[in-house]
Order: C-alpha cells, then sequence, then structure tokens
C-alpha cells in the first residue's frame, strides 16, 4: 500500500513539475520567445517520458493494491480509496492536476494556432502568395503559385 502513495507523490509532483513548464511556455509564446519555447518542448518530452514511467509504477502499484485490499483486478483508484481512505486525497489531487495540465496544454495549443495564423497572415501581406498556394503538375513539377487578389507590399514598396 506505501508503494501506492508513493506513486501517487510521484506522479503528483511530475504533473506539477509539467504544469510549471506549461506556465512557462505559455509566457514564451506571448512573449514571442522561439529559443525559450524550443527549450521548454525539449524539457515538456523528457518530462512526458518521466511521466510515462511513473503512470506504468501507479498502475502496477494499484493492481498489487486492489488485490490486497481483495479488489477484482483492474480496480479503480476510486475503489481501492473506498477501501483505505488514504488514498481519496491523493487521487483527488491527481484528478485536479490532470485536468489543469489539459488545460494549460488547451491554452498553449490555441496560443501557438494563433501565432501561426497571424505569421501566416504576415507573409501574405508582404508576398502576396499564401504559404499553402504552391501547385504542381500531372508530372509533378511546381506550378507557379496562383496570384492573390491582394497587392503585393514587397513589389509595391520596390
Amino acid at each position: 500500500m506505501n508503494t501506492l502513495i508513493t506513486a501517487l507523490e510521484n506522479e503528483s509532483r511530475l504533473y506539477g513539475e509539467l504544469l510549471a513548464l506549461l506556465a512557462q511556455k505559455r509566457d514564451a509564446l506571448v512573449s514571442l520567445k522561439t529559443a525559450d519555447v524550443d527549450r521548454i518542448v525539449a524539457q515538456e518530452e523528457a518530462m512526458l517520458s518521466r511521466l510515462g514511467e511513473a503512470d506504468a509504477m501507479r498502475r502496477r502499484a494499484a493492481a498489487e493494491a486492489g488485490r490486497v485490499t481483495g479488489l477484482a483486478p483492474g480496480a479503480t483508484l476510486r475503489q481501492i480509496a473506498d477501501r483505505d481512505p488514504r488514498f481519496m486525497p491523493l487521487r483527488d489531487r491527481l484528478q485536479k492536476l490532470i485536468v489543469d495540465v489539459a488545460r494549460a496544454n488547451d491554452l498553449n495549443r490555441a496560443l501557438a494556432e494563433q501565432s501561426l495564423a497571424h505569421v501566416r497572415e504576415t507573409l501574405l501581406v508582404l508576398t502576396g502568395v499564401e504559404i499553402d498556394a504552391a501547385a504542381y503538375t500531372r508530372r509533378g513539377a511546381e506550378a507557379p503559385p496562383p496570384s492573390s487578389s491582394r497587392v503585393n507590399i514587397v513589389d509595391s514598396v520596390a
């Protein structure tokens, strides 16, 4: 049972660290610090690997705790916590952290999409050509992109 407590505390700690990384990433996205975003993404990837290992450890510990408490294989943390109330606060904390991480991740995704849309619009204004406008002939040769109805600001200044 102590193994499950340790596993839940470890996983909660890692999700807390991931949440802090996501806040740093949000700040970097808002301030357009791409080097910081790249660094944070690398840290996120390492953290996700560690979370995968922690999740596997928690699952093994929960399976053992389920057997010890006489529950059927595949018992949930809720079922285990019903038998041993020490697990309820740990389960609730982990569940809240997972929800918070999902929200932070959704916000960062929206910020990244908004930044990308802004970059695309800027390129369209500057060049008069949409980024994804390249076309190919039947033989695979690149055909010139269709011209946009917008005025190419680079050409109009030159």
